[in-house]
């Protein structure tokens, strides 16, 4: 009797961690093509969970049902393998599309940023000129500046010549007053002396006429 190999792979639960092995199973080494390759173990305390590869040798004619029910039980699975398969595939496709229009967005935005680099950069350029007139401004206030207080302190040079020249004068007209008083006071004293002259040199006149007489 031709013996039949089918691979399987069974969920088996046991608290010690180690898997069971039915009657009529072994343990297999490697996995064929129609089996699902998936050694994983995920435990949470002492209970847990093993998918163990196993090879089912059917020795006996009586097993056949088994051997099909098997059959049909692969074959759910391997259908359900190939919609999930699919739905990736479409998943694929529908985030390959959702990159391409990231893509384009990043694009999008990449652009507006660029023109927003360089209208910022040409608004960086005005302002720097815009600087360097304000500097240039800056300077020229500073020598009017500079030339309004030259001209404050002329203009109080000025005023302390004014006031120089204001106190000189004022001097010489109050010397020139008492020059004028003094110079009175002597007329005065002259014409005093000229009036006693005369009055003597009549009286000396007076004196020689009657002499003679």
């Amino acid at each position: 009797m031709q013996q039949i190999k089918h691979k399987i792979c069974v969920h088996v639960v046991e608290a010690s961690g180690l898997p069971i092995i039915p009657e009529g199973y072994i343990l297999a080494a490697s996995v064929g093509d129609t089996h699902l390759n998936t050694d994983s173990f995920n435990g949470k305390g002492n209970s847990c969970r093993i998918d163990t590869k196993l090879v089912w040798e059917a020795s006996k004619q009586d097993i056949s049902k088994d051997c099909v029910e098997l059959k049909e039980s692969l074959e759910s699975e391997h259908k359900t393998l190939r919609e999930l398969m699919a739905k990736s595939e479409r998943c694929k496709c529908r985030q390959e599309s959702q990159g391409e229009q990231s893509s384009k967005q990043i694009l999008l935005e990449n652009e507006r940023l660029r023109k927003e680099n360089k209208a910022l950069k040409d608004k960086l350029e005005n302002e720097s000129s815009l600087k360097e007139e304000i500097q240039l401004l800056t300077k020229e206030l500073r020598n009017v500046a500079n030339v309004l207080r030259d001209c404050d302190k002329s203009k109080t040079l000025y005023k302390e010549e004014l006031a120089k020249i204001h106190d000189i004068l004022k001097d010489i007209c109050i010397n020139r007053t008492e020059s004028r008083r003094k110079t009175l006071d002597l007329q005065n004293i002259l014409q005093k002396e000229y009036r006693e002259m005369v009055e003597e040199r009549r009286e000396i006149e007076s004196v020689k006429q009657s002499l003679y007489f």
